[in-house]
């Protein structure tokens, strides 16, 4: 055998670390992405549940709701229109939520149809707070629900 080259030897054990470190810092980036993801998608379940809960668990609302869906229920008393306007503000700060973590890119695009077939976005008392209602979310959710969920 021939004499070792301790020069060539380090500078290859060096590059070697390089290469190992790389991929090890790959591997990181795709473990937190897949932990924001995870946590994106819990978040966006535990509201939707807390929403659910909310509406069953008060029968009187859950009418309410049926009503203004099916267009059966068109005048609202003053404490009506305040659970509405309250029911509606959370709906749209949970898509607004949504919204971001697609922009992210932690949850796939394909969810924007979950707001985009919310029937609810599509009522008449919905369009009439639509104004006074959009003052708390970001102008590119706002572009958005107004372009692709009520087409004005």
């Amino acid at each position: 055998m021939g004499k070792i080259n301790w020069r060539n030897l380090t500078e290859g054990l060096a590059a070697l670390s390089i290469v190992l470190s790389l991929i090890f810092v790959g591997l990181e980036v795709r473990q937190s992405s897949t932990i924001a993801r995870t946590e994106a998608y819990q978040v966006y379940s535990i509201s939707i549940a807390e929403n659910a809960r909310e509406i069953a668990h008060d029968p009187e609302f859950a009418t309410l709701l049926v009503g203004l869906s099916t267009g059966q229920k068109t005048e609202f008393s003053i404490t009506e229109t305040a659970q509405l306007f309250t029911h509606f503000s959370s709906v749209l700060y949970l898509h607004h939520g949504l919204y971001q973590s697609i922009q992210e890119g932690v949850i796939p695009e394909e969810y924007l149809e979950i707001i985009r077939n919310d029937p609810e976005y599509q009522t008449a008392f919905f369009r009439g707070i639509w104004p006074r209602i959009k003052v708390y979310s970001t102008g590119s959710f706002n572009n958005f629900v107004e372009s692709e969920v009520l087409h004005i």
